[in-house]
């Protein structure tokens, strides 16, 4: 009787995949997902767009796997909040196409959870190619709003583990159904980069909790959906570190960094300019910075708008919050 309520009471799990073309990065990530001690409920995967359409493909692994297919390429936040709307597990996890997992992923991450309620959880990311070094361990945000992987190209074995994370990775994520219920789905205005940041800063300022769970082990190939635009990604990240700004950050904490965020700023529209000027030429890179402003512009309303909603509904002080970003001197 007794092991019968066990199983009754054990938590349900997604897996929500969107993908964009890669079919074999995919077949090699569904692999990986079917061969876990503990596996998932349901696996689905968000086909965006791709050319050609990936269910042939899925179908040959599993026909289990369920497969909703987008029109057109839309984007991760669109493509993600499709698998996790009729996603029915008391958990999800969320996990790029280009990924793989160690066989005990799942577990580990599923026995975390029960001992940390109301935590967001990430793996430990390691290199596809480099087996033995860290993509990320876990994201920290700096104190001038940027989102960065912790541990980024440091070997594991030399890795220190960060005492606490701010973030987890949208790419690898296990998350708790009750946290979209709580603050809604990602922001499809970011379309992509930084989209994780602003779904954990909103899950922060509600009071959740995020951590690392270095025993569950995943492997990343690396930006394979961008084929190296890099001016593209340069494009998003100018764009949507003003919008995380501007929906997330307290008012005191704002003014406590604004210096520091100005420079970032500058920043971020010099790299735009250099990462577009050596696809394009100077004169189309300013267009590209240009095209970056208009568009943060044309989302200005409504981000202004889920600010206030954000801001009355959080659970956190201001500097409750400011404790939880890193100062850029404390960096290594």
């Amino acid at each position: 009787r007794g092991d019968r309520r066990c199983r009754m009471s054990a938590p349900t799990l997604s897996v929500v995949i969107p993908s964009w073309n890669h079919g074999e990065l995919l077949s090699a990530c569904l692999r990986s997902l079917i061969a876990q001690s503990r596996a998932a409920d349901e696996i689905i995967v968000v086909d965006d767009g791709s050319s050609p359409p990936l269910a042939e493909l899925v179908a040959e692994i599993s026909q289990e796997i369920r497969v909703i297919r987008l029109a057109a390429n839309s984007g991760f936040c669109v493509a993600v909040n499709t698998g996790i709307r009729p996603a029915s597990g008391d958990f999800v996890f969320l996990l790029n196409n280009d990924m793989t997992l160690e066989p005990d992923a799942l577990s580990v991450l599923l026995d975390t959870a029960e001992s940390q309620p109301n935590t967001l959880l990430t793996p430990l990311v390691l290199f596809e190619s480099e087996r033995n070094t860290v993509y990320a361990a876990g994201d920290r945000v700096l104190a001038n709003g940027r989102p960065e992987s912790i541990g980024y190209r440091a070997q594991r074995a030399s890795l220190d583990l960060p005492p606490q994370i701010f973030g987890v990775t949208g790419g690898a994520a296990l998350i708790p159904r009750a946290v979209f219920r709580a603050i809604g789905y990602f922001d499809e205005k970011f379309i992509a980069y930084f989209e994780d940041a602003d779904f954990c800063m909103r899950a922060r300022l509600a009071g959740y909790t995020c951590a690392l769970a270095p025993q569950a082990v995943a492997y990343h190939v690396g930006s394979a959906s961008q084929s190296g635009k890099t001016w593209w990604r340069s494009r998003q990240c100018f764009r949507n570190h003003a919008l995380l700004l501007i929906k997330n950050f307290p008012g005191e904490v704002i003014i406590g960094n604004f210096s520091a965020m100005l420079r970032e700023r500058l920043h971020q529209a010099g790299r735009v300019i250099s990462s577009a000027r050596v696809e394009f030429g100077l004169l189309r890179a300013c267009g590209v910075l240009l095209g970056a402003i208009v568009s943060l512009w044309a989302a200005l309303p409504q981000a202004m708008r889920e600010r206030r909603m954000i801001q009355r509904a959080r659970t956190i002080t201001a500097q409750e919050f400011a404790s939880r970003l890193t100062p850029p001197d404390a960096l290594t």
